[in-house]
């Protein structure tokens, strides 16, 4: 996992220059005036992104403990980290 876990940070961090790569005990929080990104070592990744209902990978997060992550992506190899997940993140980001 760890490639892939690189390969996210690296695309994420390209997003600009205030993106803060934030370590908590079970994920890696993803911030820039606020959090817009949540890595988690299941493989899943999930971020807000309100315009992206029905459109595969993405699904909505559902029930979540955290009510600030409605999006759900399972990435599991580089490969995934694809120009649309990119596109996504690069939404949540302008967002923040």
């Amino acid at each position: 996992m760890r490639p892939l876990y690189e390969s996210l940070i690296r695309t994420i961090s390209s997003l600009g220059p205030d993106v803060d790569v934030s370590p908590k005990k079970t994920c890696v929080s993803l911030r820039r005036s606020k959090q817009f990104a949540l890595i988690q070592p299941t493989g899943q990744r999930t971020r807000s992104l309100p315009d992206t209902e029905g459109r595969a990978p993405c699904r909505p997060a559902g029930a979540e403990p955290d009510h600030h992550v409605h999006h759900r992506v399972k990435v599991s190899k580089e490969a995934e980290v694809d120009p649309e997940l990119i596109a996504w993140l690069r939404q949540a980001y302008d967002a923040a």
